[in-house]
């Protein structure tokens, strides 16, 4: 269950209960999940954050073939990263974009382009953004967004502001150790 402020801020909560040393060491919840990790001037700092559900902002974005996705990244973690490493105008880089639950930052003001390697993803990445960039989100402009079918280890372009992504293998996190 997610957990918010009255302010719609996601609230900072201690995890629950561990299973792994990694997971301990790291401060990791028992699935890896939720986990935003900051790496500034050598030092990482790792938050654990509880969102609500957003099954329902997510039907309003995406088409139903985009459920299909095992690892949809959480569409307020996207804006708290979006908010928190980037700024308006800036362009945004998702190079396993996955269905595309980064497209949320360019409803924020910024520029983004997504990576995506498999085709049965990318299909309906596209069609999500058809739908989506009529939907503005708390008064700002709407970037743009640029779709592309490609391995993320040959990335296509020559520079971008940030570089924002949920690995698919994030889940898999405690297991690996």
């Amino acid at each position: 269950m997610a957990h918010c402020n009255r302010g719609g801020r996601p609230e900072r909560r201690k995890p629950s209960s561990l299973h792994n040393p990694l997971a301990q060491t790291l401060g990791l919840d028992s699935a890896g999940r939720n986990i935003l990790v900051e790496l500034a001037q050598g030092h990482a700092t790792i938050e654990i954050i509880r969102y609500k559900n957003d099954a329902r902002l997510r039907k309003q974005l995406f088409v139903a073939e985009a459920f299909a996705h095992p690892a949809k990244g959480h569409i307020s973690m996207w804006q708290e990263m979006v908010l928190r490493y980037s700024k308006e105008g800036d362009t945004i880089l998702d190079p396993m974009a996955g269905v595309g639950t980064s497209l949320v930052a360019a409803l924020m003001g910024r520029n983004v382009i997504c990576l995506e390697m498999e085709q049965h993803f990318v299909g309906p990445m596209r069609l999500s953004w058809e739908k989506m960039r009529n939907i503005p989100m708390l008064g700002y402009p709407v970037g743009e967004a640029v779709i592309l079918r490609g391995d993320a280890r040959a990335l296509p372009l020559q520079s971008a502001d940030s570089i924002i992504t949920s690995p698919p293998y994030a889940n898999r996190l405690a297991d690996t150790y």
